[in-house]
């Protein structure tokens, strides 16, 4: 049980965190909360702001060289640096809602037999529809869409249950300094998920709080969910012997690509340019399973590939890099037994269902961020692929995605 007025520890990992920064150092400044805090800054070189607002607020700065940055070590070395009894880590880039959130992570952190709380997120009002829909998608999944859960090892232990169970989230993640030190991060990718499911198969409970939320989201490129896809579905296998992997040949998968670009290539088109009107959100549904889903059979040529301006320079370069690996002049078109298609259609019946809860109609600009979503999916999907076959190939075929895709496979940075 955490004593009532203990000192808290709020640690946050920056690098140019620039305005939003700025306003988090305000927000927890004006928090109204029976304990005292300590702001630690672990800034990994900012060349902005971020250092002089952080002396400014009164934080602690601990630098860190960039080059040396992962997501376990920052925060381990801002929790060794620390002199609370509790702990909050969070981002440079959350907004605390009002000024009693904090007291309400500190209530739900005293009550009996919890080791842990985190919250939610409410995308910010910028945030586009992918973002969105992930959200969505996931607190739904983890059952937290309305209400706060208290979570424990499951009785049925495999991948999914302790994904589900063991969810702590480092936008807001407060625990005991005492219990943190036992732990620590570990991980350089997900160590959130991996310090909660290492308390709830120590026995412990962890609290996870769906009505009291941060303000947080990110407006991606595709190119970042392809990457951070690669590295997600990596850490999955590392973690969980159970995770399920297919073996999929790079010359499958890389035609499977293509060919899959090329069709939202050519239902954007369609949508855009011929369909000039507000839709309903059953007329969009229509038109997507009449004219993506049900379009004949094709051979691409490779002229056909050809930039579309939803997406980013970097997924375009991965696309052309993709492409090189073919000496024919046609990408057949592998709808009968692709892989990654049937699969972004699954995901985008997840956003028909958001679509449905939430839009009455949708107008052009609607429409566009509609597309724009549908090629977010379709990176991030490429990316969990693209994993699977480099995690089950042969030793050439790893060689060759290594030095065809350096960024993805060897690169970090998600």
């Amino acid at each position: 049980m955490v004593r009532l007025s203990p000192l808290v520890s709020i640690i946050i990992p920056t690098l140019n965190g620039g305005e939003q920064f700025r306003h988090l150092l305000y927000m927890i400044k004006q928090q109204q909360v029976n304990a005292s805090i300590e702001i630690i800054v672990v800034d990994s070189s900012s060349s902005d702001s971020t250092v002089d607002n952080s002396l400014k607020a009164g934080a602690k700065v601990i630098p860190i060289r960039p080059e040396d940055f992962n997501h376990a070590y920052a925060r381990n070395t801002g929790a060794d640096h620390s002199r609370g009894q509790v702990l909050l880590f969070t981002t440079q880039d959350v907004l605390m809602p009002d000024i009693y959130w904090l007291q309400t992570m500190l209530d739900a952190l005293g009550q009996e037999g919890i080791a842990a709380v985190s919250c939610a997120e409410t995308p910010r009002e910028d945030a586009d529809l992918y973002y969105r829909c992930i959200c969505w998608n996931h607190y739904r999944f983890l059952g937290v869409s309305n209400c706060d859960r208290i979570f424990s090892l499951p009785d049925t232990v495999d991948n999914i249950s302790l994904r589900k169970n063991g969810q702590l989230s480092d936008l807001a993640c407060m625990i005991t300094t005492e219990l943190f030190r036992q732990y620590r991060y570990r991980t350089s990718y997900a160590e959130d998920l991996d310090l909660g499911i290492r308390l709830i198969q120590d026995g412990k409970k962890i609290l996870f709080l769906g009505r009291t939320r941060v303000i947080h989201s990110h407006n991606r490129p595709p190119y970042y969910s392809l990457k951070r896809s690669f590295v997600e579905t990596r850490f999955m296998r590392e973690i969980f012997p159970d995770y399920k992997l297919e073996r999929l040949g790079l010359m499958n998968i890389s035609m499977d690509i293509l060919s899959v670009y090329c069709r939202i290539n050519d239902f954007s088109d369609y949508l855009l340019q011929n369909n000039k009107q507000v839709l309903t959100v059953g007329n969009l549904k229509s038109c997507y399973c009449d004219v993506f889903l049900s379009g004949s059979m094709k051979q691409y040529p490779f002229d056909s590939l050809r930039k579309n301006s939803l997406i980013d320079d970097r997924l375009w370069n991965f696309l052309q890099n993709t492409s090189n690996l073919f000496e024919l002049n046609m990408i057949n078109d592998p709808s009968q037994t692709s892989k990654l298609l049937p699969t972004l259609n699954s995901f985008m019946n997840m956003v028909f269902d958001y679509l449905f809860q939430t839009y009455d109609l949708v107008d052009l600009n609607a429409q566009q961020e509609f597309i724009s979503c549908i090629f977010k999916a379709f990176a991030q999907l490429s990316g969990m692929f693209l994993a699977q076959c480099y995690l089950t190939a042969a030793a050439d075929e790893k060689s060759e995605m290594e030095n065809r895709y350096e960024d993805v496979v060897l690169g970090g940075g998600v």
